[in-house]
C-alpha cells in the first residue's frame, strides 16, 4: 500500500513542478498586461485630470485592476509618488516579472512629474510600446515552454514511477 502511494507520489511531483513552471510563465503575461493598463491608466490621469503625481498614486492603488501588480501595498503617503511606485514594483515578491519589466516600469515612474503634460504622455506611450513588446515575445514563449513544461513533468513523473515498481 505505501510503495503504491509513495510511487503516486513519485509521479505526481514532476508533473506538480512542470504545471508551476508553466502557471509562471502565464502569470507573468497576466502581469504585464496589467502594467500596459497601468500605463494606460497613467496616460488617462495626466492628459484629463489636474491631479499631482500622489493623488493619481492614490487611485491608482484603490483600482482592483492593479492588485496583481501589489499596488494595494503601495505606500501612498511617501513624499516622492514615483518611488514609491518604484519601490512597490522592486519589493514585490509575488511578482512574475523579470528585472528588465521591473526596471521598465522603474524608468518609466521615476520620470514622471519631470516634463510638461504632452511630455509625459509621450513619455509613457514609449515605455507602453516596450512592455508591448515585451508581452508578445513573452506570449511567444509561453506558447512554446508552456506545453513542454507540463509534458516533460508528466514524463518525468511517469520515468520516476516506472523506475522504481
Amino acid at each position: 500500500m505505501f510503495k503504491v502511494f509513495g510511487i503516486l507520489l513519485l509521479a505526481a511531483c514532476p508533473a506538480a513542478a512542470g504545471f508551476l513552471l508553466a502557471g509562471a510563465k502565464s502569470k507573468r503575461i497576466a502581469q504585464l498586461q496589467a502594467a500596459l493598463v497601468l500605463l494606460g491608466a497613467l496616460e488617462q490621469y495626466i492628459s484629463y485630470e489636474t491631479a499631482t503625481l500622489s493623488e493619481i498614486t492614490y487611485k491608482l492603488k484603490e483600482d482592483a485592476r492593479f492588485r496583481v501588480l501589489g499596488l494595494s501595498m503601495l505606500d501612498t503617503h511617501r513624499r516622492d509618488a514615483a518611488a514609491a511606485l518604484c519601490a512597490c514594483f522592486q519589493d514585490n515578491p509575488a511578482l512574475c516579472l523579470e528585472q528588465q519589466d521591473v526596471q521598465l516600469l522603474c524608468d518609466c515612474c521615476s520620470n514622471l512629474g519631470a516634463t510638461d503634460t504632452d511630455g509625459q504622455i509621450r513619455h509613457c506611450q514609449m515605455y507602453r510600446q516596450a512592455l508591448e513588446q515585451r508581452l508578445e515575445e513573452q506570449r511567444s514563449v509561453c506558447r512554446q515552454k508552456s506545453r513542454l513544461y507540463r509534458s516533460l513533468g508528466v514524463f518525468a513523473g511517469l520515468f520516476c514511477a516506472v523506475l522504481f515498481c
